[in-house]
């Protein structure tokens, strides 16, 4: 494999899974500057060793492993801190943690495959909601609406995306 087919594999492998790696670390440290530190080295290091990633093989496992250790050596570091837990209470964090960021990686990855489902015009009311500074009574007015007809017509979308979402997880369906 030459160079730039190295590149564009590690750079989707990461951007797919960037939010797993994210997640998992959130859950050893207790702040996002700690998270956010831990994530660029574990970037960084699984670049460096991207050579020993066997193709085929899970990135995700390879990559939290990769970020398992990162945060351990960032805590080494961070000894010197008033207050150091021991490792059993991270280790008993993460098997915690664990299968609930799996349940939340599921339900957000099955959000996005019922928000693709639905239609155009749902979709552009949900996103003018959401947008920084969306608020129903801009959106009211912008449409001729009342406000009264644009939260019922949230509210609708709201539960049609509650219940696809529900069937996706009660499916076991991996979107």
């Amino acid at each position: 494999m030459n160079a730039a087919d190295q590149t564009s594999e590690f750079v989707a492998l990461l951007t797919r899974e960037s939010r797993w790696i994210y997640s998992y670390i959130l859950t050893l440290v207790p702040n996002r500057a700690d998270a956010d530190e831990i994530f660029q080295e574990t970037s960084a290091t699984l670049w460096r060793k991207f050579e020993q990633f066997e193709s085929g093989t899970s990135f995700r496992a390879w990559a939290l492993r990769v970020a398992h250790f990162e945060a351990l050596q960032y805590r080494h570091k961070q000894k010197g801190l008033p207050v150091s837990l021991g490792e059993a209470f991270y280790e008993a964090v993460e098997r915690v943690a664990m299968p609930k960021l799996e349940k939340a990686n599921d339900m957000l990855a099955a959000l996005e495959e019922c928000f693709g489902l639905l239609g155009e015009r749902s979709q552009q009311l949900l996103r003018r909601r959401y947008q920084p500074e969306g608020s129903v009574n801009d959106i009211a007015e912008a449409d001729g609406r009342s406000n009264w007809s644009v939260y019922r017509a949230l509210a609708k979308i709201h539960s049609t995306l509650y219940e696809c979402i529900q069937r996706r997880m009660e499916e076991g369906v991996a979107p």
